[in-house]
């Protein structure tokens, strides 16, 4: 009995061992997707080369932003590699940091017309396949207000007030990008949660 009791304890601690490691895992592999998004912003910045629509409403703040991107994916593999805070602390920050900083991207960039949006479904997606069920739905969240307030800048600032014309196009765009962001977050969590309880039975049938 004490025996199996020794075996069970084990058998869930190399599960637990096993988590972590790949939680690191798919943390290093996001933020080398990050990385790259960040240096091929930057690049694209500091170019001096205009290729519209990135950085066409606002060049300073897109390359102040890329700049601050890419610093934070640099600073990010450092952490990773070196493990110097833990998994979820690092994870909800650098979820935080994509939404707040691809949401400058896209303002600096004709906002959701340019596209850049689209890059929040990433995003999201990559937390979601990282962090619990509440931290998944505060950040698709995050990122649809994130998106609203955008938005409601522009019409503000760019709206019937100030333009020839009264546009309202972006709050199409908006909600339909918000429901793509909630429907995100629920299918990769939900797959992430499926492909977590099938390595946890392999593990126990010892495959």
């Amino acid at each position: 009995m004490a025996s199996g009791f020794l075996s069970a304890a084990m058998s869930a601690a190399e599960s637990q061992t096993a988590f972590t490691t790949e939680n690191w895992r798919l943390l290093r592999a996001f933020n080398f997707y990050r990385l790259i998004l960040a240096l091929a912003a930057s690049a694209l910045a500091l170019s001096g080369t205009m290729i519209p629509p990135f950085g066409e409403a606002g060049p300073g703040l897109f390359r102040n932003t890329s700049l601050v991107y890419l610093v934070v994916a640099l600073g990010a593999a450092a952490i990773i590699q070196l493990r110097w805070t833990a998994f979820e602390p690092l994870a909800t920050l650098l979820a935080f940091a994509d939404v707040v900083l691809i949401t400058l991207l896209m303002h600096s960039s004709q906002g959701l017309e340019s596209g850049i949006g689209l890059l929040l479904l990433v995003a999201i997606a990559g937390a979601s396949l990282m962090l619990g069920t509440r931290l998944t739905i505060l950040f698709a969240a995050l990122a649809t207000i994130a998106i609203g307030l955008e938005v409601n800048w522009v019409f503000l600032t760019q709206g019937e007030w100030n333009a020839s014309r009264w546009r309202t196009d972006g709050y199409t765009q908006m909600g339909v990008l918000g429901i793509g962001l909630f429907a995100t977050a629920a299918f990769s969590h939900f797959l992430a949660r499926r492909l977590r309880a099938t390595e946890e039975l392999a593990q126990q049938r010892g495959v």
